[in-house]
């Protein structure tokens, strides 16, 4: 179990793979109390179900906007690509025993990261200053995989 979770440590946490701020769960957890609420409040008032049914959903999404997380990252196993919500964890690993190739895309403000498996693969975003250790991690990682760079 110990030696899994040192395997899974993340070693390089992508731009695109952040936990929301602080404001945003507020702010979605405000809409969400008030949307309910409100969808409460006119279904006691008026009794029909078709005329809350749009805040009610809508209510019930910013909540659960509340607790959806997704996190992209490089750990010892491979590229891990993870989402959390209320209803549970899904994760899904691409090895490095299975990437083929990886293409690093240079642009003003990102770098973006493609790792292929031969027929399909992932496209991961890391910010331009994780440059050094995105390589650092490639260098130790994935040493016999073909790394193509390009410049934009």
């Amino acid at each position: 179990m110990s030696q899994n979770k040192a395997e899974n440590k993340k070693i390089l946490i992508s731009k695109t793979g952040r936990f929301s701020d602080n404001i945003k769960i507020i702010l979605f957890a405000l809409a969400g109390i008030y949307l309910l609420y409100n969808s409460y409040h006119e279904y006691v008032t008026q009794g029909t179900l078709q005329t809350i049914l749009a805040s009610l959903l809508m209510g019930l999404l910013s909540l659960f906007a509340v607790n959806y997380r997704r996190l992209n990252y490089i750990s010892r196993i491979g590229v891990v690509r993870e989402k959390h919500s209320w209803f549970g964890c899904h994760r899904d690993v691409l090895r490095w025993t299975d990437i083929k190739f990886i293409t690093l895309i240079y642009e003003t403000e990102v770098i973006k990261a493609y790792f292929e498996d031969g027929t399909q693969g992932c496209k991961v975003l890391f910010d331009k200053s994780q440059d050094r250790e995105l390589k650092n991690a490639l260098s130790e990682l994935a040493p016999g995989i073909e790394i193509n760079k390009i410049q934009k």
